[in-house]
């Protein structure tokens, strides 16, 4: 009788030798190996892994879900406010169809489509982007409702760049280099935070941000 295979596990990492180090350097330098190898071997066999430890405290990922909730359940002329077709069709909020990659409406290129809500790491005048007049040189458009959103969600992306650069300095010490190796390329990081919404008023479907 054949069976079905179980399809194998994610790895599951507690990343937090590299978020909240020991005081005793000794103790810290031992983690930091232990954990870089578990990442690196992670990367090599699975190519993703989950992460505990990280410092992301519960309470603010379910804030910044609530908050993408109730932004989404506003009203649509309210959402219409922020379309990216009244900015560089990248930044702002894209009812169904209006997704862009590569220049072409895609309907973020899998059923069911989907209302989203897309930011990226402000671009300044001299910025490349801006001088070529090329997409993402517009400015992050943030909702007024909720009155925190912006906030909150840009203390969430500063979290995750530290997050990041700890998962980077792993990442490097896994390769067998120092642990700094991928700052010299991490200065001017380009974020981008997603939100997406699934579901009817009720807000029963799935939300929040990527």
């Amino acid at each position: 009788m054949s069976t079905t295979p179980t399809p194998p596990s994610l790895p599951i990492i507690d990343i937090s030798a590299f978020v909240h180090p020991d005081p005793d350097p000794n103790i810290a330098a031992d983690r930091k190996r232990a954990t870089a190898h578990r990442v690196h071997e992670a990367c090599r066999d699975a190519g993703f892994f989950y992460l505990t430890g990280h410092g992301i405290e519960t309470e603010v990922m379910e804030k910044v879900l609530r908050l993408a909730k109730e932004f989404f359940l506003r009203p649509d002329e309210e959402k219409a406010e922020l379309s990216i077709s009244r900015n560089d069709q990248a930044r702002g909020y894209q009812r169904l169809g209006e997704n862009v990659t590569r220049y072409k409406k895609d309907f973020h290129e899998v059923p069911p489509f989907i209302p989203g809500l897309d930011l990226y790491k402000p671009v300044t005048a001299e910025h490349y982007v801006v001088r070529n007049n090329l997409p993402l040189r517009g400015e992050n458009l943030w909702p007024k409702n909720p009155p925190e959103f912006r906030a909150e969600f840009e203390d969430y992306v500063e979290r995750m760049k530290r997050l990041g650069q700890a998962v980077m300095g792993a990442m490097a010490m896994g390769l067998g280099m120092e642990e700094s190796y991928f700052e010299r390329f991490l200065d001017d990081s380009f974020w981008c935070v997603g939100g997406f919404y699934k579901g009817g008023r009720s807000g029963s479907g799935p939300f929040g941000p990527i």
